[in-house]
């Protein structure tokens, strides 16, 4: 009977260690502030668009590569941060789809990591490949 009750403990406290694992892998904190901060920059970038030193033809034919390069780190952030929310939305939906796959898989990337920091704290280095190896 005892050993019933520990091992449905056991299993209670795996199922909720497994749930912490999922609930902290995506801070959505974090997710607005980087969306956020994209959002200010292509805004601002926009203003520098609108200002005097890209006026006028003239002036945009002198000033062609800062336009240029503005152009392009627009283009880069917008893509960015469209490949960045994605990611989050299908991370998510892995995890409420299919919590038990979702579980393994991040409870396997951080036991590693977890093995990984305490190997190099002890000093203990792991051969790559190796058993343990992440």
């Amino acid at each position: 009977m005892a050993e019933e009750v520990e091992s449905r403990d056991r299993q209670a406290r795996d199922i909720m260690a497994g749930n912490e694992i999922l609930n902290g892998v995506i801070d959505y904190n974090s997710v607005e502030a980087i969306l956020l901060a994209c959002g200010v920059l292509v805004c601002l970038s926009g203003l520098i668009f609108a200002s005097e030193r890209f006026a006028t033809p003239e002036l945009r034919a002198v000033y062609r590569t800062e336009y240029d390069a503005l152009a392009y780190a627009v283009v880069l952030i917008i893509l960015l941060s469209l490949v960045y929310f994605f990611t989050c939305v299908l991370v998510e939906l892995f995890i409420s789809i299919t919590p038990d796959s979702a579980r393994r898989c991040l409870a396997s990337c951080s036991s590693n990591k977890k093995q990984a920091i305490a190997n190099a704290k002890s000093g203990t280095a792991v051969k790559p490949g190796a058993p343990g190896a992440g």
